[in-house]
């Protein structure tokens, strides 16, 4: 396509990228966008949820799209995936790369994630602030086929739109999750003190009724030494 075709696409990916309400739309948009404005024939795209403990993604090939998600390990960057005889056939030839990919790790220099290849694979992280959201895996490509300046700039600004879905998506999660907590503190905290409320109403009905058995007490300590006086001065 022409630059300014692919830039209108990219435009209109990014503007639906800015309205989805979860990963999974963000993830399908994407692709989208990968298969009709780029003409990608196969990869997938990933997001991570650290909070969930999952690598979430949509392989497609061709037309067939094949969503999947794996156990996934933030600190350490692994995945627990199954055996490749029980994956989809969309993503057997992924695995290797999905599984196993260095740039998922923290980079201790403090360099930022960039492109890279795996091959036949081309992949792009998706790291706001050397923060790794998800990636782009593309391909199949041959090894060291740089896009034209067009699909550079244009898969650049996809992958930085998608960055930004996920990670308001992601601060969305986390803002509902402390609002829960919070939520959750303050109906306890209601619940103790409707107990210390209910607690002092009963120790109030304690000292009143201590104050009124120790009024009733006094006479009828009398008229019980009376009757006693009275039993032994009386045989019958």
């Amino acid at each position: 396509q022409t630059p300014f075709s692919l830039l209108g696409a990219v435009a209109g990916a990014a503007r639906g990228l800015g309205r989805v309400a979860g990963p999974p739309e963000a993830l399908a948009l994407a692709v989208d966008a990968l298969c009709g404005a780029f003409a990608v024939p196969a990869g997938c795209v990933l997001a991570a949820d650290a909070q969930a403990g999952l690598l979430r993604g949509l392989a497609w090939e061709g037309q067939a799209r094949t969503p999947f998600e794996f156990p996934y390990d933030e600190p350490s960057g692994t995945l627990d995936l199954p055996p490749a005889e029980a994956l989809p056939a969309a993503l057997r030839p992924l695995a290797k790369v999905i599984a196993a990919h260095p740039e998922r790790q923290p980079d201790t220099a403090g360099q930022p994630f960039a492109p890279s290849w795996s091959r036949p694979w081309r992949i792009h992280p998706l790291a706001p602030d050397r923060t790794l959201l998800g990636e782009v895996i593309l391909g199949p490509q041959a090894e060291g086929r740089a896009p034209n300046p067009a699909e550079a700039q244009g898969l650049e600004q996809l992958c930085g739109a998608l960055a930004a879905a996920l990670e308001r998506l992601d601060s969305a999660q986390r803002l509902e999750a402390r609002t829960e907590r919070l939520a959750s503190a303050m109906r306890k905290m209601q619940q103790l003190n409707q107990k210390l409320i209910q607690t002092e109403r009963l120790a109030a009905v304690g000292q009143l009724a201590a104050g009124a058995a120790h009024e009733i007490n006094n006479p009828l300590a009398i008229i019980y030494a009376r009757l006693q006086i009275l039993g032994l001065k009386e045989p019958n």
